[in-house]
């Protein structure tokens, strides 16, 4: 035999299935491995943002409020919130002094 030529080869159509099965499985791991590392770099920005956090004074209350007005101008609405502000100056002592003793 010198020559073979093979013509119009055609999968059966539970082949072609298959593999088409195959090649969707494929993208789905493909794209689960690149959620998850999004994820995974997600949690570490956000563990290195709350050791920020931690070692600012202050820093939780800014980004509370700062959530806050994100929140109201997503949702175009106004929060009211009553919270208890401190601070360690003397004129804000001195008012605080001055307001409970008015009460």
């Amino acid at each position: 035999m010198v020559k073979v030529e093979a013509k119009d080869v055609g999968l059966p159509d539970t082949m072609k299935r298959a593999m088409a099965r195959q090649a969707e499985a494929e993208r789905e791991r493909r794209a689960k491995v690149i959620a998850a590392e999004g994820e995974y770099q997600a949690a570490e920005r956000l563990s290195q943002a709350a050791g920020v956090i931690n070692q600012e004074h202050g820093a939780l209350t800014l980004r509370t409020l700062q959530t806050l007005a994100e929140v109201a101008t997503e949702h175009n609405s106004t929060l009211v919130s009553r919270s208890r502000w401190t601070c360690s100056t003397p004129s804000w002592s001195t008012f605080e002094a001055t307001a409970a003793g008015s009460s």
